[in-house]
C-alpha cells in the first residue's frame, strides 16, 4: 500500500501548491463537490477523499491515480483499509483548502511516513495546519502512515 501513495502524494502536492495550480484544482473541486465540498449545490456531490483523486487532473491533465491502479486506490483510501477519524481530518482540511474564495485557497503538502506501520495496520494521518499570528489556517501539512 504504501508504495502506491507516495506517487499519489507527489501528484496531489503538484495540484495543491498555491498559485495557478491550487487555483485549477479548486475550480474542478467546486464543479464536481459544490462551493462548501458538501454536494449541496444542483448537480454536485459530497466530497469523499478516495474518490477526488480518481477523476480529477492537473493543470497538464494527469490523474493522481492512474486508470490501472483505481479499484485498488478506491479500496485502499476506504474505511477498510484507513482509519475513519484520519479521512474526515484529511477530507475536512481538503474542504477547508480548496472552498476558500479564489486565490485564498490553503496549500496542502503530502509526505508518506517512511516507518511503515506494521502489516495489516490501518493507514491513519496526521493532519498539521500551519497558522499565522491571527490563528487563520495558511497552509496544512499532511503525513500519510501506511503498512507496506
Amino acid at each position: 500500500m504504501a508504495d502506491s501513495w507516495q506517487s499519489v502524494a507527489d501528484q496531489m502536492n503538484a495540484m495543491f501548491q498555491p498559485g495557478a495550480d491550487i487555483a485549477d484544482t479548486a475550480k474542478k473541486f467546486k464543479i464536481k463537490h459544490g462551493n462548501n465540498g458538501k454536494g449541496t449545490d444542483p448537480g454536485t456531490v459530497p466530497y469523499k477523499f478516495g474518490a477526488f483523486a480518481v477523476d480529477v487532473k492537473d493543470r497538464q491533465g494527469k490523474r493522481a491515480i492512474s486508470a490501472s491502479d483505481e479499484a485498488k486506490w478506491l479500496i485502499d483510501a476506504g474505511t477498510r483499509h484507513f482509519d475513519q477519524a484520519s479521512i474526515d481530518k484529511l477530507e475536512d482540511a481538503t474542504r477547508t483548502s480548496l472552498t476558500q474564495s479564489a486565490g485564498s485557497e490553503i496549500p496542502i503538502h503530502f509526505t508518506i511516513d517512511p516507518n511503515r506501520l506494521p502489516p495489516g495496520s490501518k493507514a491513519t494521518a496526521d493532519v498539521v495546519p500551519t497558522t499565522d499570528v491571527n490563528n487563520k489556517v495558511t497552509a496544512y501539512t499532511v503525513t500519510i502512515h501506511c503498512a507496506p
